[in-house]
């Protein structure tokens, strides 16, 4: 069987983005600014106790990525599919990825470790690795009793001849992300909200979770 290929227009994903964020940006940029606290503020906090102690500071704030990470993550994605799939939702749903706090800490170790050994090769296979693997978190975000391997071979069956698509998406925000720049970056916290639902929308297209696009009126069925 073979997998999806998605053909709409990055203008047109992110259409669908920005209509499930439509009456849903303050609790959108709720959520993503308490997600990016929790996972900065500790970072930060050890660069400021340790005060460039490379290897050992850099080595505690890759735990913390990890630990506190990876649940965050995951729970700011289950919170993105409730607003896209326009069902309650509330900020306290980012710490639900705690719920599968091994399973997401394990899927992130694991795809940064085939995305380092990639890498490795050269700069270029390590970024084909990091979009192939791309969509696991997504998977494990639908369907959590999948294993960490079940998601990663799932996304890299769905990536197959969508990478290229993923790709030119994530650049489509190059433009916002230096305009949310100025000034002091204060634009990022509508930027990172309407990114994080635009991967979602693309997750939804790839995976066959959106049957139709009428993309006139910014409009879906599911």
């Amino acid at each position: 069987m073979n997998n999806l290929i998605v053909n709409e227009s990055c203008k047109n994903i992110r259409a669908l983005a920005l209509q499930a964020l439509k009456v849903n940006w303050w609790i959108a940029v709720g959520a993503a600014v308490l997600s990016t606290l929790l996972v900065m503020g500790p970072a930060l906090f050890i660069q400021e106790l340790l005060d460039g102690r490379s290897s050992f500071e850099l080595f505690l704030i890759n735990v913390e990525n990890l630990f506190i990470g990876a649940p965050i993550t995951l729970g700011l994605i289950l919170f993105m599919f409730s607003l896209f799939k326009k069902e309650e939702a509330q900020i306290g749903q980012i710490f639900n990825g705690f719920e599968y706090f091994t399973k997401a800490v394990l899927l992130k170790f694991v795809i940064g470790i085939f995305i380092m050994l990639w890498t490795f090769c050269f700069i270029i296979p390590g970024i084909i690795a990091s979009i192939r693997y791309s969509q696991a978190f997504y998977i494990l975000a639908e369907d959590p009793t999948k294993g960490v391997m079940q998601c990663i071979e799932e996304s890299k069956w769905m990536m197959r001849g969508n990478k290229w698509k993923f790709f030119c998406l994530a650049l489509s925000f190059f433009g916002w992300a230096v305009l949310a720049a100025v000034p002091v970056g204060i634009g990022y916290l509508w930027l990172i909200p309407y990114f994080s639902m635009t991967q979602v929308a693309f997750y939804e297209l790839v995976s066959g979770n959106l049957r139709q696009e009428t993309l006139e009126g910014h409009s879906y069925e599911q």
